[in-house]
């Protein structure tokens, strides 16, 4: 299933049995987001955005994107 075919139609799509009634669920359509941090490991705070020096710096990636 392409991105395309579910465009516009967010949330959850349901199994149907063949008379019409719902079997279950079968997956959440959700619109793509991607969020990048930077991370401050020795002082634990989040610095996005802001200048640091002589610190551990990481990044944590959140995202509802999966590779196929």
């Amino acid at each position: 299933m392409a991105h395309a075919d579910c465009a516009g139609y967010t949330g959850i799509w349901y199994v149907l049995r063949e008379n019409q009634t719902t079997a279950g669920m079968a997956f959440t359509v959700v619109d793509p987001s991607l969020d990048l941090r930077s991370l401050d490991f020795t002082h634990a705070a989040v610095v996005t955005g802001k200048s640091v020096q002589h610190t551990r710096i990481g990044f944590r990636i959140d995202t509802t994107i999966y590779p196929q």
